[in-house]
């Protein structure tokens, strides 16, 4: 069966269709008889009637996935307004719930040029644990945590956020949530006033490596981990 030129181009049309809207196959196997019966183009029941030529079929045809498109486009626009709007609100819930409610807007960076602020009266409470003994490093950093976070938030951060590697070797799950870590330049900022409030108190300089400060934030958040997961038992 010969084609003619116009027929010959028509189908290749037909083809790109089929290659590039694989979701509609029935629109494409459709036979003259389907056509008739259906409003793909623009409800009318005379639209892919027997005097239309097989052109002016599949034109109809590319003008309905053409507006299936703008109707997907248009879903796809408000999912993603929706998405953009729960994480608005998820960011917006997770500020507010990450630093304590304060009693008064007396607040003070803990260093200079720090993000992380606390009322003037903690702090003085923090510096009375400090100066008590050089024994307090533990009961310093945890005024001090308690001081700027939540119980709440201190109970579903981790340290650094990654996978403890004994968890890496030896976990069956592993699925399981992963704790996200502490904001990373509260974190240096809190482990650098501590260094320097125990060599400005004490005359001890702390190591880098190791660091007993990291160490005892450590503690902390698994103490409130524990706490937290008591009472959702």
């Amino acid at each position: 069966m010969e084609f003619t030129p116009q027929q010959s181009a028509s189908t290749s049309r037909l083809k790109l269709c089929k290659e590039y809207f694989p979701m509609s196959p029935d629109i494409f196997n459709a036979t003259d008889s389907d056509e008739e019966g259906s409003s793909l183009a623009d409800g009318s029941a005379n639209s892919c009637s027997s005097n239309q030529t097989s052109e002016d079929i599949e034109d109809n045809e590319v003008a309905f996935l053409r507006r299936r498109i703008q109707v997907l486009e248009i879903e796809n626009r408000s999912l993603y307004r929706k998405i953009e709007d729960m994480e608005k609100k998820i960011a917006e819930h997770n500020k507010v719930n990450a630093k304590r409610p304060r009693t008064s807007h007396l607040l003070v960076p803990l260093l200079h040029a720090s993000t992380v602020e606390i009322e003037k009266s903690e702090l003085d409470e923090v510096l009375v644990v400090a100066k008590a003994s050089r024994e307090n490093l533990n009961a310093t950093v945890n005024r001090l945590l308690e001081a700027v976070y939540s119980k709440t938030f201190l109970g579903s951060h981790s340290l650094s956020g990654g996978v403890p590697k004994t968890r890496k070797k030896m976990s069956t799950r592993p699925n399981q949530t992963v704790k996200p870590g502490l904001p990373k330049n509260d974190l240096d900022d809190i482990i650098r006033f501590v260094k320097n409030t125990w060599e400005e108190i004490h005359g001890d300089v702390l190591p880098e490596k190791n660091c007993p400060v990291r160490s005892a934030i450590k503690v902390k958040l698994s103490t409130e981990y524990r706490a937290l997961k008591n009472t959702y038992k």
